[in-house]
């Protein structure tokens, strides 16, 4: 089974692959779409080690209005600002700013993704832990 990156948000790249009946093309699928970004969202999803420094939920943002795919690759070298310990000098304030500016910046889809991130839920019944360990051996401690 074939399945390309062709420049969409990360959230409907899930979306599509969540969409495929079988595991095996399911976790081929993530390694044909493997880049930095996705395994970051999908290390934050699911590894145990990974803890936010954030409220549960969605904070109040402002939808962005435009569908810019790019905008979460740009958005990811942030991603330790949000994490326990990413950085220890920043106020509860700060990093929760950080995180709206994020949401604000990034497609409406990805936003919700990032939010499910940060609260540690995956919305795709079809993405696991043991599907993401099979195709990014390695990415997930324990």
């Amino acid at each position: 089974m074939s399945f390309e990156y062709k420049m969409e948000s990360i959230a409907k790249v899930l979306s599509k692959i969540d969409a495929i009946k079988k595991k095996e093309d399911r976790i081929e699928a993530l390694k044909q779409n493997n880049n930095y970004t996705l395994r970051s969202i999908l290390q934050g999803m699911f590894d145990d080690n990974v803890k936010f420094s954030l409220p549960e939920g969605a904070p109040p943002y402002n939808e962005n209005k435009f569908d810019e795919p790019k905008a979460l690759h740009n958005e990811v070298s942030r991603f330790y600002l949000l994490a326990d310990g990413g950085n220890p000098n920043l106020s509860k304030m700060k990093r929760e700013q950080i995180f709206i500016q994020m949401l604000e910046a990034v497609s409406p889809d990805d936003a919700k993704l990032l939010v499910n991130m940060k609260d540690k839920k995956c919305p795709y019944k079809g993405i696991t832990k043991e599907i993401v360990m099979a195709a990014f051996p390695g990415l997930l401690s324990g």
